[in-house]
């Protein structure tokens, strides 16, 4: 007589649909551990980045693999005014002052400055607390009553008090002044940042960041490949190319809102960060007062600065289609992230970009051996895995003409800024 199950056992799952999790769930879990994304087992699957280290051209030496200290040659500067936004995240802070030991120059307010300084320890940091908010500084100050009219203009204006357009319109004059100040205190670094205080990777590998010597190597190639002269040159990562539809575009159409650029870090040497404020403050002047445009979102400015002056800019683009360093078998559009293999966060690509070849080799133990729970993209399961891959700099010019066409020219400049 075959076995049957009782009727109740039967009816069970019928009456109690629930009890599949009780199956499901450890099930999945198994399959996930053997075959999933990012677990330890895995290693064995792992296909090495391959290595894109060069000599360093700057100093004749090839690149180090050891954390070395930029101490000197490479200033990070940022801000944060808490009273412009009660949702800053202190966690993401402090992955930034408590993890990277490059000098960091940092504008906060005098309530703020104990915090800061208790997270940053014996790290070499200038806490400046001269500021109490982004309209104390001097190309901001007058602009309270312009910001407030703009507000209005503002989708999500109940979201937005003019103080949050201030502060993302303060970065470009606060990298210079940070520069300045840093400079007068005796210091003379050769590459300058700019760096939103909550954007650092959360669980990073990262403490001679950004390197110099790879920094070295990175200009180096932008220059090769795009022509500017190494203290012209200007980084800023790139998020996704503008619409071909942008190749009409011209500087009386206003400020471009797109998610083209990333504007939570930008820099190169001194001489292009002053560059940068100049030209920044030139076109947001011009578009406020004369063509009356909305200018509280800082990235849509920069969008337009780009695409009227691309030969000074330097990029790199996590999801580049035409990138050597490119994963073959990702072809799959809802995997985009997976394009240069486990890269962690994809927005925070540039981390990785500029960090050390030895701080990259860190890095990638980190995001090989962690576990991400979307178990249910079964597509991600069985895929051969892949460790993070460096990718190439990009000259903007040259980039920007994929969408474009070959026979794009930036449109004219009204305002020349040297």
């Amino acid at each position: 007589m075959p076995f049957r199950l009782p009727t109740a056992v039967l009816r069970f799952p019928r009456r109690y649909p629930l009890s599949w999790l009780v199956l499901l769930i450890p099930l999945s879990l198994t399959l996930y551990y053997n075959f999933g994304y990012l677990n330890q087992l895995a290693k064995y699957q792992i296909t090495p980045a391959p290595s894109l280290s060069k000599e360093d051209p700057t100093t004749g030496n090839v690149q180090n693999t050891s954390t070395s200290s930029s101490a000197g040659d490479v200033l990070l500067v940022t801000a944060l005014f808490p009273l412009v936004s009660s949702k800053y995240d202190l966690n993401s802070i402090k992955n930034l002052l408590q993890k990277i030991e490059t000098e960091i120059y940092f504008f906060t307010t005098p309530e703020f400055e104990p915090t800061v300084r208790s997270y940053r320890g014996r790290l070499p940091i200038t806490v400046d607390s001269t500021l109490s908010g982004p309209f104390d500084i001097p190309i901001l100050e007058n602009r309270v009553e312009s910001y407030q009219d703009m507000q209005k203009k503002d989708r999500e204006r109940s979201k937005h008090p003019p103080e949050v357009y201030a502060a993302r319109n303060a970065k470009p004059y606060l990298l210079a002044e940070g520069l300045r100040r840093s400079e007068a205190n005796g210091n003379s670094p050769k590459y300058v940042f700019w760096i939103d205080a909550e954007s650092i990777e959360a669980k990073h590998a990262y403490k001679d960041w950004p390197s110099v010597h790879r920094l070295n190597s990175v200009w180096e190639e932008g220059r090769r490949e795009g022509g500017a002269r190494l203290e012209d040159m200007f980084f800023m990562p790139t998020w996704e190319m503008p619409h071909p539809s942008m190749s009409l575009w011209n500087e009386g159409m206003g400020p471009i809102s797109s998610d083209f650029v990333d504007g939570s870090f930008f820099g190169g040497m001194p001489k292009a960060a002053l560059w940068w404020e100049r030209y920044f403050y030139a076109y947001h002047d011009f578009y406020l007062d004369q063509l009356r445009s909305f200018v509280g979102k800082d990235t849509s400015l920069m969008n337009s600065l780009v695409l009227l002056h691309p030969e000074r800019i330097i990029t790199v683009w996590h999801n580049d289609p035409k990138s050597p360093s490119r994963v073959d078998s990702i072809r799959n559009p809802a995997m985009k992230d997976l394009v240069l293999g486990d890269c962690g966060n994809t927005r925070r690509y540039f981390q990785f970009f500029l960090a050390s070849e030895s701080e990259q080799d860190a890095q990638r133990g980190r995001w090989d051996g962690a576990w991400n729970w979307r178990f249910w993209e079964l597509e991600r399961w069985f895929r051969r895995r892949e460790s993070c891959r460096v990718t190439r700099v990009l000259p903007m010019e040259w980039l920007l003409r994929r969408p474009f066409g070959d026979m794009w020219r930036s449109p004219e400049a009204s305002i020349r800024v040297s």
